[in-house]
């Protein structure tokens, strides 16, 4: 038997296309204070590297198994909810302790082990009283095990679930999946399985499917923080839902959810841990586990009647479209703050029916009232226009208070005199990357127009008329409005170019290839390609693609340090790689783009939320969402990667070649090079998304000679003047 311990966190899948299901104007989470009244305490475990399995084997006793500082299996038992840990040595003359590998702790006590004596790796069950009995699965190889209320085995990986029988080891049930799996627990009765889709409910006996629970559909679709986890329940017929709004008991029969924790003021929400284990203790006091860059942390929570009566201070934070990012920033600062509720406030979701005219003229409507929200995040709306209309505050105390750590020449844009009423967080900087002749005849629109017949492959590796589209348009758009003007010949050109380019693409592709692509698209829905090419709006650079022989260069945005690690690699590949910014210019793509509104009656904790969000601390966490605008925390972040050869592999392979590379920390050198790109960023890159949608829809018609360029110029013409005009 091939044995694959895995020791740590558990791989997540993170969908870039996963739609998000929320009602309008929906809070992050509920906010009942009783459920922010627990005292989060840390467990003083240092002694221990890893935990494999926790559980309550009574109504006193939490027995634990995982490896200890010296990787050795170690068995913790705490009478006292988890607050002290005792080892408990296992007597068994025929144990080889050095050749344990323990699992899973059953509900009496029981421990699930491998015995890798003489390389058998075989399971066997210690009992408490240090016998072993053979367990007789036959399985040759596995990743994730688990043991399910009813004391049967489950060994699943990404997509197959086995069930086996505990006493005779036979295989009770296979399931295959066409979905990843992100979790599994069970009930006395059910098996329920977390996917990237849904969860899915089994009957545990036979493993048959029942059904996909819809009661629980709204949890998995708003997972966008990638929080969702399930865990056994302390009653035979409930079970575990926790995500970043809430801890949820969920009972197996009829699906009634009950909020037990908001889990928006712990580490629960924390972007930089991964709740790996959760145990009910009593109604009072529950125990989770986290893994993180740092390694293991225990909590225990405790009911506190102190808390829970304590006065909150609330707060609304608005964006017109749902953000991961905000919901990071919110919930890291109610972590540190819970006496704070923040509500958040969406303009548009998918089935809200609303434009984003519509959208804009309500919260404008909202603005000038006394319910308007207390922070706005601007993107996707017109700062100069709320400016102009009175309706931001001014925030140059809190910025100039940390001015000297910040960016400044970022900070230099939103002054007006002395004033400034909005700052992005993060920025994403646009950058092409190939060999140094490329770089010098491929540098902007024009050059790639001009020179595109000296080479014979493709140029951005898409041939999707949507896609080039927008990976174009935002570092392309600034000729196109004016002032609020249409400049109707440049949006011609423009046009007429990317077609240029678009056919050229084509001609570079073979017959099989394309066939292929088309294939793909009609067997998807239309809606789910239009979110699948909207990534090369704001598409990340991939320079390890540019290894492959049919590829010339890359056109990206820099949005986290993790891509100027991935240029580093691919240029110790080829030293003919190089990179810079789009064009030579100084653009940058603003993100997170926070202000308080005037009309807040909050503007004091509104001011603290912001500085906040642009301190260091704030500022590290890797969000990929942009360099952050702290270059104290962009420093930071660089000084706890210098050195190390290993963040994380990336492997390309094609007709004839393989390539698999361990991503690098780029040195002193590189990183100051690529400060000095940061330091001399001057110009954002103005995004008007209705206007981008006009463009890119209407010229998409264009370019798959569905209409005529005068039908294309004229429908754009007619769509944005009145938009415009507004």
């Amino acid at each position: 038997m091939i044995l694959k311990r895995t020791i740590g966190l558990l791989s997540v899948i993170i969908l870039l296309f996963n739609l998000i299901s929320c009602k309008e104007k929906e809070a992050i989470g509920s906010y009942n204070m009783s459920l922010r009244g627990f005292v989060e305490e840390k467990v003083d475990i240092t002694n221990i590297e890893s935990i494999s399995d926790i559980k309550m084997i009574d109504d006193d006793t939490i027995k634990l198994i995982g490896v200890d500082n010296n990787l050795k299996e170690i068995v913790l038992i705490s009478e006292d909810k988890g607050k002290t840990w005792i080892e408990k040595e296992i007597e068994s003359t025929d144990l080889k302790k050095d050749r344990i590998f323990f699992l899973n702790v059953f509900n009496n006590g029981d421990i699930l082990a491998i015995d890798g004596s003489e390389n058998t790796n075989e399971f066997i069950l210690i009992k408490d009283n240090g016998s072993i009995k053979e367990v007789n699965i036959d399985d040759n190889a596995f990743s994730r095990i688990t043991v399910s209320e009813s004391n049967d085995i489950i060994i699943y990986d990404i997509y197959n679930i086995y069930i086996y029988n505990l006493k005779d080891g036979k295989l009770k049930k296979e399931i295959n999946l066409d979905d990843e799996i992100i979790s599994i627990c069970t009930t006395d009765k059910y098996l329920m399985v977390q996917t990237i889709q849904a969860v899915k409910k089994y009957n545990l006996n036979n493993g048959e499917f029942i059904e996909d629970i819809e009661e629980l559909q709204e949890y998995v679709d708003g997972d966008i923080t990638y929080k969702l986890k399930l865990f056994n329940g302390s009653k035979e017929d409930e079970f575990f839902l926790v995500d970043s709004t809430g801890v949820y008991s969920v009972d197996d029969e009829n699906y009634n959810i009950n909020q037990i924790i908001d889990t928006n003021a712990y580490l629960f929400n924390s972007s930089e841990m991964e709740l790996s284990h959760f145990l009910q203790l009593d109604s009072e006091n529950f125990l989770a586990v986290y893994y993180g860059e740092d390694g293991m942390e225990m909590y225990t929570y405790s009911y506190s009647d102190e808390l829970a009566n304590k006065e909150l201070e609330e707060i609304t934070i608005y964006s017109l479209y749902e953000s991961e990012s905000i919901r990071q920033y919110s919930a890291q600062y109610q972590n540190d703050n819970p006496n704070v509720v923040i509500n958040y406030e969406v303009g548009i979701t998918e089935d809200s029916g609303q434009t984003e005219n519509d959208a804009i003229k309500a919260l404008n409507t909202e603005l000038m009232s006394d319910n308007a929200p207390d922070i706005l995040f601007l993107d996707n709306l017109s700062s100069d226009d709320l400016i102009n209309k009175g309706m931001l505050e001014d925030i140059s105390d809190i910025v100039n208070s940390k001015k000297e750590s910040l960016f400044e020449n970022i900070l230099d844009v939103y002054f007006t005199e002395d004033k400034i009423y909005s700052l992005p967080l993060r920025v994403k900087i646009p950058v092409i990357f190939g060999g140094e002749d490329i770089i010098n005849k491929f540098s902007n629109l024009e050059k790639i127009l001009d020179n595109k017949d000296e080479i014979n492959n493709r140029l951005f590796g898409t041939y999707s008329a949507r896609d080039i589209l927008n990976l174009m348009y935002n570092i392309n758009n600034d000729k196109l409005i004016e002032n609020n003007i249409i400049n109707i010949n440049e949006i011609e050109l423009f046009l007429e170019n990317i077609k240029e380019i678009y056919e050229f693409e084509k001609s570079n592709i073979d017959e099989d290839s394309y066939n292929n692509y088309l294939e793909y698209a009609e067997q998807m829905s239309s809606e789910f390609m239009k979110q699948m090419s909207e990534v090369y709006l704001e598409k990340s650079i991939d320079p390890i693609e540019v290894l492959r022989p049919e590829y010339s260069m890359d056109i990206g945005y820099i949005s986290s340090f993790y891509d100027l690690a991935n240029i580093y690699t691919a240029m110790q590949e080829d030293e003919n790689l190089t990179y810079n910014t789009y064009a030579g210019s100084n653009k940058f793509l603003e993100k997170d783009i926070i202000s308080i509104t005037s009309k807040s009656n909050k503007k004091e904790i509104a001011k603290d939320f912001i500085s906040y969000v642009i301190d260091k601390k704030s500022q590290e966490i890797n969000n990929y969402q942009g360099i952050p605008i702290n270059k104290e925390a962009l420093l930071s972040i660089y000084n706890k990667n210098l050195g190390n050869d290993n963040l994380g592999g990336v492997g390309i392979s094609g007709e004839g070649y393989e390539i698999d590379l361990d991503i690098k920390c780029p040195p002193e050198e590189e990183y100051n090079k690529f400060v000095n790109i940061v330091n001399n960023l001057s110009s954002p890159i103005n995004i008007d998304s209705y206007v981008s949608e006009v463009i890119i829809n209407t010229g998409e018609e264009y370019l798959e000679d569905e209409i005529s360029l005068d039908e294309a110029l004229e429908k754009i013409n007619s769509d944005l003047e009145i938009y415009l005009m507004e």
